[in-house]
């Protein structure tokens, strides 16, 4: 089975077991809120879109929206609950794609959005790079990952202790991932 497949497992799983979960209400979504400002007019693309929520919403603040996700379950989803809102024409701006090789033209975003997603990826650095080349210079990136510094990195550390076996719900999850900073992104043009 591909990692594809099992996130397509995985994200109707999800689906299945609450269809009416409203992903914009995770706490991630209220970090990005509360720093992006206002989204009318500006290009935004959402890297990891899950069931679509945080999409639907960004569009109806007026934001010209595309959502993207690895798993084509995830993408059909959010395609039938963004028409059954009545964003039909949102719907069709969500594709699916590798966070590692985004399916979109160099600088073509002044937003991208990847929230809970890059722990979730084998080559972290192609999927910055590749979120680093869709954004349009001067562009923002908002990215959200878990902190395991505090009380739920303890319980993971409990867990893993008293549950060895355990295997994470999600196909591909490295918690523990320290990146270190070079100094910044170059573009291949200057």
């Amino acid at each position: 089975m591909s990692l594809r497949t099992e996130y397509d497992a995985w994200h109707q799983r999800i689906y299945d077991s609450d269809p009416g979960h409203e992903d914009a209400s995770s706490p991630w979504y209220d970090l990005v809120r509360n720093k992006i400002g206002p989204v009318s007019g500006l290009q935004i693309l959402e890297v990891a879109c899950g069931r679509g929520g945080f999409v639907r919403e960004l569009a109806r603040a007026g934001a010209s929206i595309v959502g993207c996700d690895f798993s084509f379950s995830a993408v059909r989803v959010s395609k039938s609950k963004l028409a059954g809102n009545g964003l039909k024409k949102i719907s069709d701006w969500l594709v699916q794609g590798d966070a590692q090789r985004l399916p979109f033209a160099d600088a073509s975003f002044d937003i991208v959005i990847s929230c809970e997603t890059i722990e979730h990826v084998p080559n972290a650095q192609s999927a910055l790079n590749e979120m680093h080349r869709v954004a349009r210079p001067g562009g923002r990136l908002f990215l959200t990952t878990p902190n395991y510094l505090n009380f739920m990195g303890l319980y993971e550390i409990y867990a893993l202790l008293r549950h060895p076996g355990r295997k994470d719900d999600q196909p591909f999850d490295r918690r523990q991932w320290f990146h270190k900073y070079d100094g910044g992104f170059d573009r291949p043009d200057g």
